[in-house]
Formats: C-alpha cells, structure tokens, sequence
C-alpha cells in the first residue's frame, strides 16, 4: 500500500480523460491495472461526487469478487466518506471487464496451488499477483490517483476470481437483515424511488448539457443495495428549472 506521502510526489501515465478530475499512476508503477473503461467510469464518479469532499489526501479500499468467468459477483468499498460517491464507484467496478489475461493466470496459478498447499496474505504489495488459497486468485492492482479540486482520492482495488464464487459469497456476508430506511445528513428520512435535484446548473449560453440547452437541474432517484443496504442516488437526468417533478427534494448525502 503507498503511504500518504506518494500523493505529493511525481506521478506518471497520467490519463486526461474527459474534462475535471484527473488520473495519474504513481511513478515507476509496474503491474496489472484497472481497465481503461473502468478507471473512467470512477473518474466521472469523482467528477459527480468528488465535490462534496472536504480537501485533503482520501485513500479508498475495494475488494472484488468474480468467477471464473470474469464476471463480477459482488464489490465491497472501504474508507469513502461519502455514501452516494462509494455507491457510484462500486456501480463502476461492478461493470468492469476482468482481462482475459488474467483470467489466464487464475487457470494456471490454481492446480500449482492445489500442490503446494500456498496461502498469501490479505493484500500483498501493489501491481502483484499472488494465490491466497487453493481455490482463489487475487489480483492487486497498481494504486489509481485520481485528483479532483482540493482533495486526491487514491483507489487501492484488489480483485479476487474465485472458482465457486457462492461459496466465497457466503463465507464472507452474514444472512440478509432488513435495511434501515435512508436518511440524509440532515436526518431526512428518503423513501426508495424520491427524486431529488441538485442546485441550479448555469451553462454558457447555447450550450447543452444532459441534453437540456441552458439553465437545468440534475436529477437523480433515490436508490437502496439490498445486499449491503447503502443508499445512493442514482442519476436519471436533468430537467429546466420549471420542470422539476412534483415532490422532488433539494439532494443531500446518505449517512447510511
């Protein structure tokens, strides 16, 4: 893992993908990385929710689970303050494409595992890939940096391609409990399904974006992952100002 200090020094492969944030890699990094789609769909979360974080140095862990077949099972995310953005990142690793290369190394790496017995630690340095058991590859990507105004957000992703991933899903989560409704910082209760909107966006004159020419509102609906019970919303669009629907609500961060 890199400490806090690779945040202040020279990056390399930096990536200008979309305007906003940006991507960098830390300098010198070898090893497999997220996917070029991937890492693009997280820097236009940064882009949407990126804002709402204070300034300062983040570091976000993610731990990834897929079959054999490269196709992702579940996501976890850990140390991301913001609900909505934690939501958005884990929708964006949840579309990710595992390479076919390393799904190759899963098919090779596992029957000399089966042999030596090998077990590895929980996360290994990055840009590695080790076996931590006879059954399971896991997959540490070299570090993403995306910065965003005040604040650079460090994107530690391990992915794990299991061979019976039912299996792994229920050594690792407890028995589904019913969710808690979600509630805003304010302490707003929000049923699943409420539209909320951002604050009046001001484009230059004649320019469109979200497919509204002017002034618009972003609106998203409220959402709920029954799996984990995170609460996030979920964009759906923009509107003119006179097009908000009927009991939309200015949008807050979820706590929960």
């Amino acid at each position: 893992m890199l400490s806090l200090g690779l945040f202040g020094c020279a990056t390399a492969a930096l990536v200008p993908l979309g305007c906003g944030a940006k991507i960098t890699y830390p300098v010198a990094s070898e090893g497999p990385r997220v996917p070029d789609a991937t890492a693009e769909r997280l820097r236009a979360c940064v882009d949407e929710f990126g804002g709402d974080l204070r300034a300062g140095h983040y570091t976000f862990d993610y731990k990834v689970l897929a079959d054999q077949e490269g196709h992702i099972a579940d996501v976890k995310a850990k140390g991301v303050p913001h609900a909505d953005l934690a939501a958005c990142t884990r929708l964006a690793l949840g579309a990710m494409r595992v390479p076919e290369d390393l799904l190759k190394v899963r098919r090779m790496s596992v029957p000399l595992a089966q042999a030596n017995r090998q077990t590895m630690p929980e996360r290994g340095p990055i840009g590695e890939i080790v076996i931590v058991t006879v059954t399971t590859v896991t997959i540490v990507f070299v570090d993403l940096l995306i910065e965003a105004g005040v604040a650079t957000m460090l994107f530690a992703v391990t992915l794990e391609i299991a061979g019976d991933v039912a299996e792994s899903l229920r050594s690792k989560e407890e028995r589904p409990q019913p969710c808690p409704p979600c509630k805003t910082v304010s302490g707003r209760i929000v049923p699943v399904g409420t539209i909320g909107y951002r604050p009046l966006d001001t484009p230059p004159p004649g320019k469109a974006q979200h497919g509204v020419v002017g002034p618009h509102h972003n609106i998203y609906k409220a959402n709920q992952n029954p799996k984990n019970c995170q609460c996030f919303w979920q964009s759906i669009g923009a509107v003119p100002p006179t097009g908000l629907p009927p009991g939309a609500i200015s949008i807050e961060p979820f706590v929960n």
